[in-house]
């Protein structure tokens, strides 16, 4: 049988109007795993160089869930950290 784990991925994205498509690219690709996300415009009025943060509450497999993580981590600019929440 396998187990199933539930788990958030935090993320902080630099400079989010160069990167923040691309992470969006990759939740998508991966939507079979993503539960809810919820993003935040850290800085309203910016113009350039601007954060965010995303919240992804996901469910799949351990490996999947660390698959995800990896590729999002991958991404100039982003930091990210896994969270299992439950197996």
């Amino acid at each position: 049988m396998v187990k199933i784990s539930l788990g958030t991925i935090s993320i902080l994205i630099k400079n989010r109007e160069v990167y923040g498509g691309k992470v969006q690219k990759i939740l998508s690709d991966n939507s079979h795993l993503v539960m809810s996300r919820m993003g935040v415009n850290i800085q309203p009025k910016c113009i350039s160089n601007c954060l965010g943060v995303i919240t992804v509450v996901a469910q799949g497999t351990k490996a999947d869930l660390e698959k995800l993580a990896t590729k999002i981590k991958a991404v100039k600019g982003i930091t990210a950290k896994l969270n299992i929440l439950a197996k």
